[in-house]
């Protein structure tokens, strides 16, 4: 089950990015890029979800879809939670409804891309 572990890892980082007070953030250092920080929560949801279809593909802990809405959702529960965590306990950070629609889109989006690139694909065991 290590490879259960990578998604796990990344859920640990965007909770430790996630909870960092906003002065300790070096948001002057990004790049000038319009939502670059949407397509950041895009992306690292992404990832979270494609590495747990990869991670599926070789231990089936997954079995229906259902048990995937189920997971995808608390997923985006747990992101919820954090920025509802952001806006309450820490200052120079918010709760902001567009990081939770980025975080689901990516969510949604790294599982139909594990879907559709593992499809046919069979592993060597």
């Amino acid at each position: 089950m290590k490879i259960w572990v990578i998604p796990l890892i990344g859920l640990g980082l965007i909770t430790i990015g996630s909870l960092l007070p906003g002065d300790q953030i070096p948001v002057n250092k990004w790049p000038s890029v319009t939502f670059l920080d949407k397509w950041i929560h895009f992306g690292a949801y992404a990832m979270i979800a494609f590495s747990a279809g990869v991670a599926n593909r070789y231990y089936k802990i997954l079995g229906s879809s259902s048990d995937w809405w189920i997971l995808l959702s608390v997923i985006a529960a747990y992101s919820g939670i954090i920025e509802i965590l952001q806006g309450a306990f820490f200052e120079d950070r918010y709760f902001e409804v567009l990081d939770l629609i980025a975080n689901i889109i990516g969510l949604l989006t790294g599982y139909l891309l594990s879907v559709r690139l593992l499809k046919n694909r069979t592993h060597a065991a």
